[in-house]
């Protein structure tokens, strides 16, 4: 327990100093102007929501904020923060799309102010997976509402992710609109076409403000991993799973920690970029905390009951929901069943499983005898070491073997008997005589 506790101790010190280790921009701001580029590239998750968010609070009402943006999207929750950002920030802001600001990325460009896209790059293409009406419904508004705070047309909009939109001699019903650099310009969403940043820093006139790239901290690093959706489910359920098994089995060990650790890196991914809050942490730990006693009291009571409750309500409220749980276990459940297919074909030709395993069986015939022959203990009499659970230890006969229940949990010190002996397997009721 005391290198549990050291490790785990060491992981939070880690993820502080990322948190911490860096210099507040604050200190740092000249008097004058400043343009603050943020590059909206790769993947839009969290993280860079929290880079945007960062850049936001910096930036002064004189600041200009340029977003610069090649993305072919990602997750829809983070661009609404990375948008909601944008729409609140008291700087002037301009999108400069360079090759594609596509889906989420569609989103993030029509919340700024002004749009610059460069000649051959495009915009659009923002219907949501899965394509369900709810889903279609709730993303449209959300594009349309921002093109309406920005005095843009918002039937455009809604036709990026509604294709049952048609607009006369731009998209028909049935297709989803994705803008060229010509038609956003003609349509009102785009209003310069300027090939290069430093060419669109002369034409806006923006020579005279202090120039100043916001490159991502460390923390931000970080939640970008630990919120990357694929890491996010792999966390949460390794961290399910280590529980789980830890609480099939006598003890403390491996699988126990690893989920406890799972678990922490889920919560504090979702907690950096600022998608979870302390409510959350208290669930989760209270949860961890009922199962740990429901694991050293025998049977299955209120105490597991609310653990398992308090520990998945943590768990569903820090992701969000329901429907983001739901594709983080798909996503789980697909790596687990091509790992187990990977693992069946190849691991039995590998080196370290034949390693591992006999390579022909051992007869007694050919002169092998077993290493012991528990068949004596059948009938015997004897009493629990620990909590049976369903495994444990008990002393029979003077000896100290390793048995298991037929399911129920025997509290330690408690009379048995041994109706089972199957191999090594020792199988042990209640001695309701004694």
């Amino acid at each position: 327990m005391k290198k549990i506790i050291k490790y785990f101790s060491r992981l939070c010190l880690i993820l502080l100093v990322f948190y911490f280790l860096q210099i507040p921009d604050a200190l740092t701001q000249p008097m004058q102007p400043t343009l603050y580029v943020v590059n909206i590239s790769g993947t839009i998750d969290h993280g860079l929501a929290a880079l945007v968010r960062r850049s936001v609070r910096n930036a002064k009402p004189e600041d200009v904020l340029l977003f610069r943006i090649d993305t072919f999207g990602g997750l829809v929750d983070a661009a609404t923060i990375i948008k909601d950002a944008i729409i609140a920030s008291p700087a002037k802001t301009i999108a400069f799309v360079e090759k594609r600001a596509w889906s989420a990325g569609a989103l993030i460009a029509i919340s700024n102010q002004r749009i610059v896209m460069a000649p051959g790059s495009s915009m659009g293409a923002a219907e949501p997976r899965p394509a369900d009406e709810k889903t279609i419904s709730a993303l449209r508004a959300e594009f349309e509402s921002t093109a309406e705070a920005r005095n843009r047309n918002p039937k455009v909009a809604g036709a990026m992710v509604d294709k049952s939109i048609a607009i006369e001699n731009l998209v028909k019903e049935g297709e989803i609109l994705t803008l060229t650099a010509e038609q956003a310009k003609e349509h009102g969403y785009a209003d310069y076409l300027i090939a290069t940043l430093d060419l669109l820093i002369t034409e806006l006139k923006l020579n005279e403000h202090v120039y100043k790239e916001l490159t991502i901290t460390w923390s931000e690093i970080v939640t970008r991993w630990l919120t990357e959706p694929t890491i996010l489910s792999l966390l949460l359920s390794f961290g399910v799973l280590g529980i789980y098994f830890e609480l099939m089995s006598p003890g403390w060990g491996i699988p126990g920690t690893f989920g406890i650790i799972s678990l922490f890196l889920f919560y504090s991914g979702r907690y950096l970029a600022g998608l979870a809050g302390f409510e959350h942490l208290l669930l989760i730990l209270g949860g961890l905390v009922l199962i740990f006693i429901e694991m050293h009291t025998p049977g299955f009571g209120v105490a597991g009951i609310t653990g398992i409750a308090a520990l998945s309500s943590g768990m569903v409220l820090a992701l969000g929901g329901l429907p983001n749980l739901s594709y983080s276990l798909i996503i789980v459940s697909m790596t687990i069943l091509i790992m187990f297919i990977i693992l069946a074909i190849y691991l039995p030709r590998s080196r370290i499983w034949k390693s591992l395993g006999l390579l022909k069986t051992e007869k007694v015939e050919e002169g092998y005898i077993a290493h012991s022959d528990l068949k004596w203990l059948l009938g015997k009499e004897g009493i629990t070491l620990s909590l049976l659970r369903p495994t444990g230890n008990a002393l029979i006969e003077g000896e100290r073997i390793n048995v298991q229940t037929e399911g129920e949990f025997i509290p330690a010190n408690t009379p048995i008997k041994v109706v089972l002996v199957e191999g090594i397997k020792v199988v042990v009721n209640k001695n309701l005589l004694s």
